[in-house]
């Protein structure tokens, strides 16, 4: 969730379990519970407090859940009409599963309308279903994935999967730190924070708010950046970035204050996909493959030559014939 170690998105606390009873829930805006085996009474009925009063929860099973499902089932009738009946699949056997229906209209998905989910493998999963609220995210088998439960001014999100290893590669995909960041950002009411995004080899205009006066720097996803000089449009400050290079999140500071984060994305869209004709074909220093003979035959061809035996075949074939046919006449003779 910090990717940079820094404070620029996200000030990240960890806590053990054991810990959160001396936690002040409200100084906090967003929770999120990794395998929350026992919970005693009066930390899950301030959870419920923290929820009500506008707070974001997420709970996200593991193995202590799937090995105390009773219990868990119990704690999570506190947060509303929320059943968990199952852990289905094991961490052993082949079994898997893969995405199925997907509600991109959710803030939580929106971010992959255009490219679709990264696919992940799942090999455990808890089963759980809502009385309230919505399932924005589906298994292929039609188990929920993600929930979005209401409860007072806050809201939930339930996962049915784990960011242990050994129930799939969730953690390790394309989907879990985008899904894990519009969550933190859903929860915490600020899911338009990095909405705006901008293609690679674009120039932005940014309006600094909260900027009087000072330097500021430009800071790049590597690293780098470049100190700015403001201009003023409309009688706002404003920074000019020319010609985003690098794909990632840009920062905008003033001293050691974040004024400004913005994203550049390479362009969902697909390339030109018309055929290249043969004079462009012969640009480029590779052997085109011939789509009407055999593919695996001409892969093998380029990799270790062309196959020799049957040219010798024939060629033993024909010198035969012609011996047999020089020693036919040598005998008429």
């Amino acid at each position: 969730l910090s990717p940079e170690g820094e404070k620029k998105f996200f000030d990240i606390r960890e806590v053990r379990t054991e810990q959160l009873g001396s936690q002040i829930f409200s100084n906090y805006d967003v929770i999120l519970l990794i395998d929350p085996n026992s919970l005693s009474d009066a930390v899950v009925g301030r959870l419920r407090t923290f929820v009500s009063s506008g707070g974001g929860l997420m709970f996200v099973p593991g193995e202590r859940c799937a090995q105390n499902l009773s219990s868990y089932a119990k704690m999570m009738k506190n947060f509303g009409r929320i059943d968990i009946s199952a852990v289905i699949g094991d961490t052993i056997q082949s079994a898997q599963l893969g995405w199925g229906k997907a509600d991109f209209n959710h803030p939580v998905l929106s971010v992959f309308s255009e490219t679709s989910l990264p696919s992940a493998i799942v090999r455990k999963i808890v089963q759980f279903s809502i009385g309230d609220g919505q399932v924005f995210l589906r298994f292929e088998n039609d188990m929920p994935a993600l929930a979005d439960v209401p409860l007072g001014e806050g809201r939930i999100i339930i996962s049915g999967f784990s960011a242990d290893m050994r129930w799939g590669n969730i953690a390790l995909s394309g989907f879990f730190v985008p899904a894990i960041h519009r969550i933190c950002q859903y929860l915490a009411s600020d899911v338009s924070y990095f909405d705006v995004g901008y293609p690679v080899g674009s120039s932005v205009l940014r309006t600094i708010e909260g900027f009087s006066m000072g330097k500021l720097f430009v800071r790049f996803p590597g690293g780098e950046g470049f100190f700015a000089a403001p201009r003023f449009v409309g009688g706002k400050p404003a920074v000019f970035v020319e010609n985003l290079q690098k794909a990632g999140i840009y920062t905008i500071t003033s001293d050691s204050e974040t004024l400004d984060v913005f994203s550049a994305n390479f362009s969902p869209n697909e390339g030109d996909l018309s055929p290249l004709n043969e004079k462009t074909r012969k640009k480029f220093p590779v052997r085109w493959l011939d789509p009407e003979r055999s593919i695996t035959e001409q892969i093998l061809s380029a990799r270790y030559g062309i196959e020799l035996w049957r040219i010798m075949i024939i060629l033993a074939l024909i010198l035969m014939a012609a011996e047999m046919i020089i020693e036919t006449r040598w005998k008429k003779k």
